[in-house]
């Protein structure tokens, strides 16, 4: 099965008028049994904070790899967000 751009989004109606805490959660979860392959990719949105933070961890050939980050995320005011919005930690992920 592959995910189209129709499939994931984000939500831009989230609670502005609420000081409780409030995230936006993206998971990529992938396998591969033939190459022996799998991986989960974890990207957790935090506005109030202004971070984004990235996970992963994939296993390749029985050998494990780990890599978190957090990045700045660019606004709180939505509509400076759009599908040409480019966020990147520089090294591994782009989500856009």
């Amino acid at each position: 099965m592959t995910l189209t751009d129709h499939d994931e989004f984000l939500h831009l109606g989230y609670p502005k008028n609420n000081d409780d805490p409030w995230k936006e959660n993206f998971y990529y979860n992938f396998i591969d049994r033939d190459a022996n392959a799998m991986g989960i990719i974890h990207c957790s949105i935090q506005r109030q904070k202004g971070v984004a933070t990235i996970r992963t961890h994939q296993m390749l050939d029985d050998k494990q790899f780990h890599h978190v980050q957090e990045i700045p995320w660019p606004t709180d005011n939505n509509a400076l967000l759009n599908e040409k919005l480019l966020i990147t930690d520089g090294d591994t992920l782009a989500l856009k």
